[in-house]
């Protein structure tokens, strides 16, 4: 990344399963630059995040970024990632930068967005925001208010 560039910025907000979803639970929507991924990568399709994997202690959550590389499945297209493939994103902290590099395992259809880097205290602020916000609630209510301008 040439330093003169800007930093990306994450965004997080909670939506309700999609119906029929073989996981009843609330997931997480992740946005670069105010574009939702997972819509943009699999349109109409269920993230594979959802709200449960922000549970227990931060260095877990499979969004933190540390100095060892974590990967994880963003979106696969309404399939078994072992039969069609998936998006994933490796998510790695680099001093003052988070770093996420794309992966396409099968999915050809699928265009990859190019690497994403982000100040790393901006970055760990909307999870530890999201987290406080969404962690413990139950059941899933769409306030509207998931993104830090409250809208």
């Amino acid at each position: 990344m040439d330093p003169s560039e800007p930093f990306d910025v994450l965004s997080l907000r909670l939506v309700p399963a999609e119906p029929g979803s073989w996981r009843p639970s609330a997931r997480i929507r992740v946005a670069v630059d105010g574009v939702d991924v997972v819509e943009a990568i699999h349109p109409g399709s269920d993230a594979s995040l959802h709200r449960e994997m922000l549970t227990g202690p931060p260095g877990t959550w499979p969004l933190r970024a540390g100095a060892e590389p974590r990967r994880f499945e963003l979106s696969n297209n309404h399939c078994v990632t072992d039969c069609c493939g998936g998006v994933f994103v490796t998510v790695e902290r680099r001093g003052g930068l988070v770093v996420w590099t794309w992966e396409n395992t099968n999915d050809i259809r699928v265009r990859l967005p190019p690497d994403s880097h982000f100040d790393a205290d901006r970055y760990d602020a909307e999870l530890d925001r999201f987290a406080a916000a969404h962690g413990g609630e139950e059941p899933f209510e769409d306030t509207g208010t998931d993104r830090p301008d409250g809208t």
